[in-house]
This record gives C-alpha cells, sequence and structure tokens, in this order.
C-alpha cells in the first residue's frame, strides 16, 4: 500500500502571508515597486507574493520582514485568523488538502 504524499503547498496560507504583506507594504504607502527595490527583489516577484503564487521560503519573510522593521514572527501574527478570515469564495476554489 502506498503512502499519502503530505502537500507541500497551503494556497490559503500562501494567499493570507500575500495579503499580510500588502496590507503593511500599503501601510507606508510604498508601490510595489517601491518595496521591490528596498527588498532586491523585482516588482513582478513581490506581485506574485501578494497573490499567493508564491511558497515564499524563511529567507524572503525574513528579508520582507526586516524592510518593514519588525521580526516574521511580528509580521505573521494571527495568520491561522487570517487564514479563517478569508472570504469562503476563495476557500472554495482551492482544493482541500489530501
Amino acid at each position: 500500500m502506498q503512502e499519502k504524499r503530505r502537500k507541500k503547498t497551503d494556497p490559503l496560507l500562501q494567499l493570507a502571508v500575500g495579503r499580510r504583506i500588502k496590507e503593511l507594504r500599503e501601510e507606508r504607502k510604498w508601490s510595489q515597486e517601491e518595496f521591490a527595490d528596498i527588498c532586491g527583489v523585482h516588482r513582478t516577484y513581490v506581485g506574485s507574493a501578494e497573490n499567493g503564487a508564491r511558497n515564499l521560503t524563511i529567507q524572503v519573510l525574513a528579508m520582507f520582514a526586516r524592510a518593514f522593521s519588525m521580526t516574521v514572527s511580528e509580521m505573521l501574527l494571527g495568520l491561522e485568523q487570517r487564514v479563517q478570515q478569508l472570504p469562503a469564495s476563495t476557500r472554495q476554489k482551492t482544493p482541500a488538502p489530501h
């Protein structure tokens, strides 16, 4: 019998992280391009991170947190609640993890 494989990504979690990054960026009134310049990445990378298309590494999360002058823990505080607060329509489009 074959073992069930664990899903390596969680689209809802990625979306919640991306929305948090966008929220923090917009609070500072930075464009995606300005934020990307501060972080040393391309603007399209920031856009794909914000829309949940990227599974961000801990190194990237640390880089983003530093740009916001906070820790990764502070940046991700309440993340589980943010996932639960995503609109039902978003959650229904995402396949359930296996």
